[in-house]
């Protein structure tokens, strides 16, 4: 028999799995019955889904670990297990720094070879507020 945490694990993965699901499914109501008019096509639903498929992730874990520190009562997770300052500067600026010099190097060296050419941003009109969202989020 598998030991008490680690029951607690497969469970807490187990429901980080359906918020997920959950979450898919409510953007993908969202988008095809507010963004995409009286008769979307799967084709439209499919092409704006995939462009913010990464964006509302994103959205849905910070949403399942907000859960988790605001019902930390239920659980037996304090908070600064989840999310704390120092383990912000310890684990994450770190290797987002590294990132961002590994990005950043790396469009530089694609720009000055000739391989790549940034021509601008495309933002259609109709999906205009939620590509600038997306737009920001990515950047951020």
């Amino acid at each position: 028999m598998l030991p008490k945490h680690s029951l607690r694990a497969l469970g807490m993965i187990a429901a980080y799995a359906a918020w997920i699901a959950f979450f898919r499914l409510l953007a993908l109501t969202f988008i095809t019955y507010f963004l995409l008019g009286s008769s979307p096509r799967f084709q439209d639903i499919t092409d704006v889904f995939g462009a913010n498929e990464i964006t509302l992730m994103a959205i849905a874990a910070v949403l399942f670990v907000a859960g988790l520190v605001l019902f930390r009562p239920l659980t037996s997770t304090s908070r600064s297990e989840v999310v704390s300052f120092q383990r912000l500067q310890r684990r994450f600026f770190p290797g987002l720094l590294g990132g961002t010099i590994l990005g950043v190097g790396t469009i530089i060296a694609f720009v000055l070879s000739g391989n790549y050419r940034f021509q601008g941003l495309l933002l259609q009109a109709d999906e205009g507020p939620w590509s600038l969202a997306t737009a920001g989020l990515r950047a951020l």
